[in-house]
């Protein structure tokens, strides 16, 4: 199940809902990665815990190409001990 977060206006999991980084509009931009448009795309995203939003598959390839090192958003340069 979902909530609606009007400040980020996403769809926020429940389980993650009262703790998600909340981002104003964050699905109003562009992937990190591919540069194609968040709100208009039709292919499943990942939030990151920084609340930032890439496409699902834009993220397994970048988190593949980082397999040895720490992960890091793409967007703010956040450092993540393990995002999987």
């Amino acid at each position: 199940d979902f909530r609606h977060c009007m400040r980020c206006n996403a769809c926020i999991g429940m389980s993650e809902y009262e703790t998600h980084a909340c981002i104003p509009q964050r699905l109003s931009g562009n992937c990190a990665i591919c540069k194609e448009s968040m709100f208009e795309s039709t292919e499943p995203l990942r939030g990151m815990k920084c609340g930032h939003v890439m496409h699902l598959s834009c993220y397994n390839e970048y988190a593949h190409r980082s397999l040895f090192m720490k992960i890091t958003c793409p967007t703010c340069r956040k450092v993540f001990d393990n995002m999987r």
